[in-house]
């Protein structure tokens, strides 16, 4: 069999052809720990196959205002299915402060900030532009467009060049009188239209996971 995955993002089950709600929460449970510390996954230490970002965000994880969010990271990152919660349900009520963490035994040492009761929507954490909300009892996690930052303006800088050499490409295809230099060039047009999408996107739009 083949397995398509991203490595530090897939749950150790997976390696066994095993997959699951349970599973899927895993993945979801990296993509949360990538967007609120700028770390991907594979870049923590591990213990017993469990990522240990606590020993690494000393200071984010002590935050009460992050701490539902550690707590729930926690739980979903346990290297056992059975030790993470069974459904998105259950991962709402623990960033809502309605159901109590429950770490793992082997990382029982790691301190753990106790969640906040709330009630209401979710809670984003303080500083963060990130919205995180239920959906038909799915999580809902959106991410704000960066606007103009370095990168967006090198993408866009890289699309506009881009384009600009195909529109090249095509003039001099149609001068040619040759239908074939012409389509040739369909496929680069495409790859422009990608780029040019991921610039504005980046800036004017968000994403939402």
């Amino acid at each position: 069999s083949t397995e398509v995955c991203s490595f530090g993002y897939m749950a150790p089950e997976q390696f066994s052809g095993v997959a699951n709600a349970r599973t899927d929460l895993y993945s979801a449970a990296a993509t949360m720990l990538f967007l609120v510390s700028g770390t991907p996954p594979y870049a923590f230490p591990q213990e017993r196959l469990r990522i240990d970002f606590r020993s690494k965000l000393r200071n984010a994880t002590a935050s009460h205002e992050l701490a539902d969010v550690f707590n729930l990271v926690e739980i979903l990152l346990s290297p056992a299915p059975e030790d993470r919660c069974a459904s998105t349900r259950d991962a709402l009520d623990i960033l809502r402060g309605q159901a109590p963490s429950r770490p793992n035994p082997t990382t029982a040492k790691l301190p753990v900030v106790a969640p906040k009761a709330t009630t209401g929507k979710l809670r984003k954490p303080r500083g963060s532009k990130l919205q995180v909300d239920a959906v038909d009892g799915c999580v809902v996690i959106k991410v704000p467009a960066a606007g103009v930052t370095g990168t967006t303006a090198f993408t866009g800088a890289f699309a506009i060049a881009w384009n600009a050499a195909i529109a090249g490409a095509t003039v001099s295809a149609f001068a040619s009188g040759g239908l074939i230099p012409v389509l040739f060039t369909v496929p680069f047009w495409v790859a422009g239209a990608q780029v040019t999408k991921q610039a504005v996107s980046s800036v004017m739009l968000g994403e939402e996971l």
